[in-house]
């Protein structure tokens, strides 16, 4: 629900405390809402010690509750709205994957870190992965992956070497537990000078990913090649050439 709220104002979209609940896991925003409301039981026990408890003991129990209830709609809403949003964009002849990930910064273009849309798409003789703030008013900003260059980066202990994506488990994005987030890292060429895009916190957590760089991986090699990928694999339609006049 935050998201839907916050996603066509690109001012509101940057604060820090809509990137940190939006960065949260399902868990984890379910752990703090647990706490708040243990919070609120503590202190009507404490009521009768000081005056600040009973005060408190007022205050609390109905902001836990009114916490709870957002968690339980900002769930139910996200679930939704999320999937509509995203089975729209992958209905499209032209885009293999979307989905709604952390923009950490690198682009150009958009210097302010913020949640957006990704898509994966365009046509096999030109890849793009697309920025998207508001799908509606078409604020978009492009990376053609035909400029991706190969970097160097260590290797990744969960997934293996990288290679020409570097994709590594980082701590730039922690969650509340400590744990590290995967960051997928686009390095590419552009204009004579090099730029690295960093994603992060997927909607569908670390494995998602993962995903995303074996997409990009599979879709430039059936560019290059025109096999197709193993599986249930949407290939990206081809160019139509205009006929040579006689």
């Amino acid at each position: 629900m935050l998201w839907t709220l916050t996603k066509n104002s690109h001012n509101a979209s940057t604060v820090r405390i809509v990137r940190w609940w939006l960065r949260m896991t399902v868990f984890e925003k379910f752990i703090i809402a647990i706490g708040i409301s243990a919070m609120s039981f503590l202190v009507s026990f404490l009521v009768f010690f000081s005056e600040v408890a009973r005060w408190l003991s007022g205050f609390l129990p109905k902001f836990a509750f009114a916490f709870f209830i957002f968690f339980i709609v900002d769930f139910i809403w996200d679930a939704i709205a999320n999937s509509l949003e995203l089975s729209r964009m992958v209905e499209r002849k032209d885009v293999l994957l979307s989905t709604r990930c952390e923009y950490i910064g690198g682009h150009p273009e958009l210097p302010d870190s913020r949640f957006v849309y990704l898509v994966l798409g365009g046509t096999r003789a030109k890849p793009l992965l697309s920025i998207i703030l508001n799908r509606f008013n078409e604020q978009k900003f492009y990376i053609n992956l035909i400029d991706v260059t190969e970097t160097k980066s260590a290797v990744d202990n969960k997934f293996g070497s990288p290679g020409g994506f570097n994709i590594f488990m980082t701590s730039t994005t922690p969650s509340i537990w400590k744990g590290n987030r995967s960051v997928l890292n686009i390095e590419y060429s552009h204009a004579g000078r090099k730029y690295k895009v960093e994603f992060s916190s997927f909607l569908r957590g670390n494995d998602e990913v993962q995903l995303w760089k074996n997409y990009i991986a599979c879709m430039m090699a059936e560019g290059d090649t025109g096999i197709k990928p193993y599986g249930d694999w949407k290939s990206l339609p081809v160019p139509k050439t205009k006929e040579k006049s006689n």
